[in-house]
């Protein structure tokens, strides 16, 4: 858990929004740093206003046991940039629970 601390090369974040980095980066940094990670959508909430929200667990397995984090993610089925919404409510839930374990982090404090 210590290494997924580690600073993230500029490369792997994306330059329109210097705030995250994209899912298949987190990805592969878990699949490094914490082999046999898994994860899964816990709950998808369409709500009254258009919006979706996803919440998304993480889970790393360890030589003590497991540990998981959630986090959610929502976006608006409204936003026409945005083609599959579940999708991207499911990409922000994940880098966000990635975040809980402390992979990019920092980048929140931006």
């Amino acid at each position: 858990l210590r290494d997924l601390n580690k600073r993230i090369p500029e490369t792997n974040i994306t330059a329109e929004d210097s705030t995250r980095i994209p899912w298949y980066h987190a990805n592969r940094m878990l699949s490094f740093y914490a082999p046999g990670w898994c994860g899964e959508i816990r709950d998808v909430i369409f709500s009254d206003n258009g919006s979706v929200t996803v919440v998304f667990r993480v889970t790393i397995r360890g030589s003590d046991g497991e540990a998981h984090r959630e986090s959610t993610g929502t976006v608006s089925s409204s936003d026409t940039s945005i083609e599959d919404p579940v999708a991207a409510a499911e990409e922000i839930a994940f880098c966000r629970a990635c975040a809980r374990f402390g992979l990019g982090l920092y980048l929140y404090q931006k």
